[in-house]
């Protein structure tokens, strides 16, 4: 029977070959049971090779309760891993993972179940499923532990591992079992665990492995890590972990996990008795907690620092990095604000280690924190005694500048005590004995600055113009110039000021036309014309118009009471010819008022039309208004000068002349009035009222024109009445209106004075200051008469 099968199997007949051996396991269950001759009971070889047939034929599916049940009372087991080693030879990883869960969930305390999970294990692995992986190697460890129902029900004695398929594969694996329990001589489960060791740190550096090879790939690195935890949980503390945990710690620390990596070297510093590596870890464990830390220590994390610190300088006392770690316990000190802490180690360290880099620092940092806590007189003796003992130059110029910028620290405290005297004394005598120190100068500055804090400001100018002449091209030189300029200002002594002004104008080329000016308002201020005349001339033609502008101004007001108007009006006419506003308006507005008041109108009235053409320009507001206003005048001259005499049929005429003429001027003064010039809006208001008056007088005045009979001679009288009352009143108005405007803008108790003295002889009553007026536009009303007699 059993060589048929075989022959089925060869010629590629594997039903019949399975037929086959079924037929042989049968008859072997016939031996055993009728005692026939035990030679013939051929069942476990045909198992073996029943798995063989099986594989090439039917499915994994069904495999595991088929050969079971063939199998019948013998252990099925080593048939199942025979039919996996099969599958696993051509790759089906797919087959394995359903055979082994199937053996599994049917023979859980198997003493091939370990095994059974290496299969399964290395199946996911080739089909790319590392989570599955990870699952079964934590279940592998659990049932691997000895309170486990698979350890619970496995046989207490060892096995031998020529006569077990388990220990077989992992006997030998881990040296210092084999050299506990002997080379051959193992109980279960501690095969289990050889066999989880062997599979978790396989699939760690495996993994690991593969993340080096694909870095983008984090997966791999994810996968090793818990694989790494899952072995370290379960072999806390051994040579062998030992060095898988620092392997873990390195994973972690390239996964910029600083804080966990720190923790597992911390753990291997601890425990391995290997020198190197335990030096390693323990540094490494700082080096990842200041990694996970980024400068930004908590108290705990300090507290923590310091442990993993005492680990390493106590069991590496001449370790490599001995003052890297002691100057970082330091540095920690510091950015915690710990300063007596730090100051001790810097300053042990500073003395040590003065030749490094590192003591060097720390000694700096030893100054900076005398610095912080103000002890200004130790950090001046420290960095005396460190620049004495300095053979390196830049060194030495940074400790003498140490000592130059705490001496003057010191001399600042004199100051901020309010010992301004003392301070003042302190700071010229750095000065003078520190001449090449970059402080010597802000030392001067100081000491002009207290004089003036101190309340002497006498002292403060003459300090600042000291300080100039020690530092002429500073910018701060010039600051001391402006003030001393601005002390002699408000001291009043703008003689003094103007001088020094001239000193500036030398020093500051940029501002010399501001600073020179300035000079000449002070002593033209101080009734020194002498001396500001000749300055502003020489300002009369600069390249600024600007300046050429504020130059001719001040001779122009210099000027203005000359006995000799020429020369008045020759600086009016160059400002005129600058056509700089607001003062070329102004200007002009005063040959507007000449011409005016000298009876030229036609020139004046020309003029004034030229100047309120520069509004758009930016012309004076007040200059315009006046130029408005003599416009006005000019016109209530005309208005003024019209005659009502007429013959009967002209009269209509006549009065819509006249009425014209009054619309004008009235026009023109509402207009000065409008541009906002108190003084002109009031003259404006006060003088048209004078019109309306003056056309009322006229009315009622009028000559009986030629032709009215003298039948209709009241007639004309009344009608002349009633025109002439409503312009009265509007008269009225107007005096009203520029009363009340002048007490308002408050233009001066003149023009108030004449405004009562008009009203006065109105007979008008003051107004109250709530009243308010507005004028209307008149229209030409004719007498009936002249509408009877023109009809």
């Amino acid at each position: 029977l059993y060589k048929a099968a075989w022959t089925y199997y060869n010629l590629r007949d594997s039903t019949s070959a399975i037929r086959e051996l079924e037929g042989v396991i049968k008859y072997g269950v016939y031996v055993k049971k009728n005692g026939i001759d035990a030679r013939l009971d051929l069942r476990h070889e045909a198992l073996f090779d029943l798995a063989l047939f099986y594989e090439d034929s039917r499915p994994a599916s069904g495999a595991y309760s088929y050969l079971s049940a063939q199998a019948g009372d013998l252990d099925v087991s080593p048939v199942i891993l025979r039919l996996a080693e099969l599958y696993k030879t051509h790759g089906r990883n797919k087959d394995i993972i359903a055979l082994i869960t199937d053996f599994i969930h049917a023979k859980p305390t198997s003493d091939l179940t370990p095994l059974a999970y290496v299969y399964i294990m290395n199946a996911a692995d080739h089909l790319g499923k590392q989570n599955d992986v990870i699952k079964n190697l934590a279940r592998l460890d659990r049932i691997c532990k000895p309170d486990s129902h698979w350890s619970k029900s496995q046989k207490p004695d060892s096995v031998n591992a020529d006569d077990n398929f388990l220990a077989q594969q992992f006997a030998g694996d881990d040296s210092q079992a084999s050299a506990k329990v002997g080379a051959s001589s193992v109980t279960p489960p501690q095969l289990c665990r050889r066999a989880f060791n062997k599979m978790a740190l396989g699939f760690a550096n495996q993994w690991l492995r593969q993340w080096n090879k694909q870095p983008k790939a984090t997966q791999y690195a994810d996968n090793a890590e818990r694989a790494f935890a899952i072995y370290l949980s379960a072999n806390p503390n051994s040579h062998e972990s030992n060095k898988a945990r620092f392997v873990y710690a390195n994973a972690l620390f390239k996964q910029d996990k600083f804080r966990d990596a720190s923790q597992q070297y911390a753990i291997v510093g601890r425990q391995t008795k290997d020198k190197d590596m335990g030096h390693d870890s323990r540094y490494y464990a700082l080096t990842a907690l200041q990694k996970a830390v980024n400068e930004k220590w908590s108290d705990a994390d300090e507290a923590r620092f310091r442990v993993l610190a005492n680990d390493y300088l106590t069991k590496d006392p001449k370790g490599k990095f001995v003052l890297d770690v002691q100057f970082e316990l330091g540095f920690i000190s510091y950015q915690k604000h710990h300063y007596n802490q730090a100051a001790a180690i810097f300053k042990t360290l500073g003395k040590k280690y003065a030749s490094t880099d590192k003591g060097v620092k720390a000694q700096d940092l030893y100054m900076d924190i005398l610095n912080i806590q103000k002890k200004y007189t130790a950090l001046r003796a420290y960095a005396f005694n460190l620049r004495n003992k300095c053979r390196d130059k830049d060194r030495y110029t940074k400790l003498n500048k140490i000592y130059e910028e705490t001496y003057f620290l010191i001399v600042q405290s004199y100051e901020q005590k309010g010992d301004l005297k003392h301070a003042i004394k302190s700071y010229e005598q750095f000065a003078k004995l520190n001449p090449a120190s970059t402080l010597a100068q802000k030392a001067l500055w100081n000491a002009t600055e207290l004089n003036y804090k101190s309340g002497d400001v006498m002292a403060g100018a003459a300090a600042a113009v000291h300080y100039y002449e020690k530092y002429p091209t500073t910018k701060e030189g010039l600051d001391a110039l402006v003030k001393a300029a601005q002390s002699y200002e408000s001291m009043g002594q703008l003689g003094d000021a103007a001088k020094v002004l001239e000193k500036l104008a030398t020093a500051d080329a940029k501002e010399r036309d501001k600073w020179i000016l300035m000079a000449a308002d002070f002593y033209a201020l101080s009734g020194q014309s002498s001396r500001a005349k000749p300055i502003y001339e020489s300002m009369v033609d600069s390249q600024s118009r600007d300046t050429a502008v504020h130059a001719l101004s001040a001779l122009e007001q210099m000027s203005a009471h000359d006995e000799n108007p020429r020369h008045h009006e020759k600086f009016l006419h160059q400002l005129i010819a600058l056509n700089h506003q607001p003062e070329a308006g102004q200007a002009r507005i005063y040959f507007v008022e000449k011409a005016f008041h000298a009876g030229d109108n036609k020139k004046a009235f020309q003029q004034a039309k030229e100047l309120l053409s520069e509004r758009k320009e930016g012309a004076d507001i007040s200059a315009l208004a006046r130029a408005r206003l003599v416009q006005a005048r000019i016109l209530a001259q005309e208005f003024k000068g019209q005659s009502l005499k007429t013959h009967l049929a002209k009269v209509q005429l006549v009065l819509m002349m006249k009425t014209e003429k009054l619309s004008r001027a009235q026009i023109a003064f509402q207009s000065a009035a409008r541009f906002g010039d108190p003084d002109v809006a009031v003259k404006a208001m006060r003088e048209l009222g004078d019109c309306y008056l003056a056309y009322s007088d006229s009315l009622r005045n009028m000559p009986i024109p030629k032709g009215v009979p003298d039948s209709e001679v009241q007639a004309f009288h009344e009608q002349m009445e009633k025109l002439a009352i409503p312009m009265e009143e509007k008269g009225v108005e107007a005096k009203l209106q520029a009363y009340q405007a002048a007490k308002e803008y408050d233009v001066g108790g003149n023009l108030v004075a004449e405004l009562q003295a008009d009203l006065k002889k109105l007979n008008q009553p003051l107004p109250d200051d709530s009243s308010q007026f507005h004028f209307e536009t008149l229209a030409p009303v004719l007498p009936e008469i002249v509408k009877k007699v023109g009809a």
